[in-house]
Formats: structure tokens, sequence, C-alpha cells
């Protein structure tokens, strides 16, 4: 018998609030878990989600309505779950983006939902109001790598209010950082300030 997922110790030996904290899993447990604890949360393409499952870059609580964003790298989709009784079990399913290049970074704040794909990062805002009929995605900026070799872009947004992102490195062993690879970039949530 496998022990009960607990994030909190982590959470509390770091003294850090849950709304600060990503709970990585790759089990539904692990889901529910973390979005218990109030924190976000991440499914990962491994162990007893089976090989047939979709990679989903990350997910994000959000407290006052219980919506958890789901980014896919290989369908290039955001998805939004509504678990509206709060049971642990979304209800509701929207397809809030589609067409991009991996968007696996999402991140939320101020009632907009940032998502950093490859090749760029776009925000939909007030969009927990507007799951059914999402707006038109705001370019944030176009000014990131295209390189599809460890591409894909993990996001949260700081303390200090800024948007913090990863550029990854084009090849396994290199040395790129001199063009900006293999980096964590810290930005305006407007894009600017590089």
């Amino acid at each position: 018998r496998r022990r009960p997922v607990t994030p909190h110790p982590c959470r509390r030996q770091l003294q850090l609030p849950p709304e600060s904290c990503v709970y990585v899993g790759d089990d539904e447990r692990d889901v529910v878990a973390g979005l218990a604890a109030g924190m976000g949360t991440v499914a990962a393409t491994y162990g007893y989600l089976g090989s047939n499952a979709d990679t989903l870059g990350g997910g994000t609580r959000v407290p006052r309505k219980g919506t958890v964003f789901v980014s896919t790298r290989r369908e290039g989709v955001v998805y939004a779950l509504v678990d509206a009784d709060r049971d642990g079990r979304a209800e509701t399913r929207h397809v809030i983006a589609r067409g991009l290049e991996m968007p696996n970074g999402i991140a939320f704040k101020d009632g907009a939902l940032w998502i950093v794909a490859n090749d760029r990062i776009v925000r939909l805002d007030d969009i927990e109001s507007r799951l059914a009929d999402p707006p038109k995605p705001t370019l944030v900026t176009a000014d990131l790598p295209t390189e599809d070799h460890h591409g894909w872009r993990y996001a949260a947004f700081g303390p200090d209010g800024r948007l913090y992102y990863a550029i990854g490195a084009p090849c396994n062993i290199c040395d790129r950082d001199a063009d900006g690879f293999a980096s964590i970039v810290r930005t305006g949530p407007d894009g600017r300030g590089r």
C-alpha cells in the first residue's frame, strides 16, 4: 500500500505560502493533494498516467473559482478544467487556446493567464469570466528563440510581480549561454524590462 500524498511538510519547512508553491506529480491523487493544499499543480507524463497520456505542461489553481489550467505540449492546446463543487474532479473542460507551439508554461496573475509557448508569450485577460468564449490572445512577446530541442518553457510569477520563464539549451552538450540559452528570464508582465 502506497503512503498518502502530503505536500504540506515541505511547504511548512520552507515557510512558504501555498500559493507560491507548485506541486508536481504523476498521478491524479497528486493533483488532488496539491489542490487541497492550495498549491498550483503540475501533472507529468511519467509513471501512473500511462504511455498514451499527453505531456501536461502545467496547471495553476485559481482558488476563487476552482479552475485548473492545463497546457499540452504535443497538442498545442490549453484547457481550463472547472471543479465547481470542489470535490477534486472537474465537471467541465474548456479549450481556451489552440494552435500554439509547445505551450508548456502557464502562469495566472490578476485575472489573466500567461501562456509561454516555444515561440511566444500570450495573455488571456479576464479568462475565468470567459471560459466558454475565450478572448483572442494578446501577444506579450514574440522575441524568443524558436529552437525546439529543450524548447518547452516553464513559467511562474515571482514575489516581485515579474514573470520568470526558462529558455532551454538547443542541444544536450553545448555552450550556448552567450546566445541566451540555458537560462531563466525575468521580465515584466507586459514582456518589457528583460
